[in-house]
């Protein structure tokens, strides 16, 4: 099948001649034959004609929006991952509502982690074996498992996500690395600081404290803070009475 300006579409043999059985299941494949940036001619095979149709689209896409196609197939480098990066993150921060704080942590993580480990590889040279051995040396440098995660899952997950989707590359590398589960521990105050947070916030409800003044301290004592207790009508009054 030909289709002007796109290349063509054929149901071949392993021979690259035309597939004789017709409609019939075979092992034959279905070839896309398509031209580079430089001209050059270039094929791909491929089990379903679905298949060759989604990257015969995937190529006339790439090639509208930089006059090239797929980065994995080209014979350019592509772009390095720090550019990428840097690229990815601003789309997120025009696109979507980050916090400040949230791409500041973003920034940080960025250029203390991923830039220092593969700032100068290129995007679609990295692979799933790059990002495990990567995950093992994080979590070896006792870096907590919610920062392994947003790091290589959110952080370099989602810029290879971006790079499959503008057809830099063909995958995810990140995907299916499975992550220690993160779980905040819960934070729990010595007897000692939680007994004094009991007794201040007593004295604050009472009016025992006064601003200013520290009330085990040598300018207070008990009777300038307790007494009130001792006035006529009191309870301790009224024992005394008794």
């Amino acid at each position: 099948m030909t289709q002007r300006g796109r290349g063509t579409i054929k149901k071949v043999q392993g021979n690259g001649k035309p597939c004789p059985h017709a409609a019939k299941a075979c092992s034959c494949k279905w070839r896309l034959q398509y031209q580079d940036e430089d001209g050059r001619q270039r094929e791909r095979r491929f089990v379903t004609k679905r298949e060759a149709q989604d990257f015969q689209t995937a190529v006339d896409d790439a090639k509208r929006r930089r006059g090239a196609v797929p980065g994995y197939l080209t014979r350019g480098a592509g772009p390095a991952v720090a550019d990428y990066m840097m690229s990815y993150l601003n789309d997120r921060t025009e696109h979507e509502n980050l916090a400040p704080t949230t791409i500041r942590a973003h920034r940080g993580r960025i250029k203390n982690y991923i830039i220092p480990r593969w700032g100068g590889q290129r995007v679609k040279a990295l692979t799933q074996a790059n990002m495990l051995a990567w995950q093992r040396e994080l979590e070896e440098q006792k870096i907590s498992p919610g920062e392994v995660q947003t790091i290589i899952g959110t952080l370099m997950g989602g810029m290879m996500r971006k790079a499959v989707d503008e057809a830099i590359r063909p995958d995810n590398p990140v995907t299916g690395l499975r992550f220690t589960e993160y779980k905040p521990q819960p934070r729990y105050l010595p007897t000692a600081e939680v007994e004094r947070s009991v007794r201040a916030r007593a004295g604050r409800s009472l009016g025992l404290h006064r601003p200013g003044r520290d009330r085990d301290g040598p300018d207070s004592g008990a009777g300038e803070h307790h007494s009130h207790l001792d006035q006529p009508g009191s309870r301790a009054d009224k024992r005394d009475r008794q």
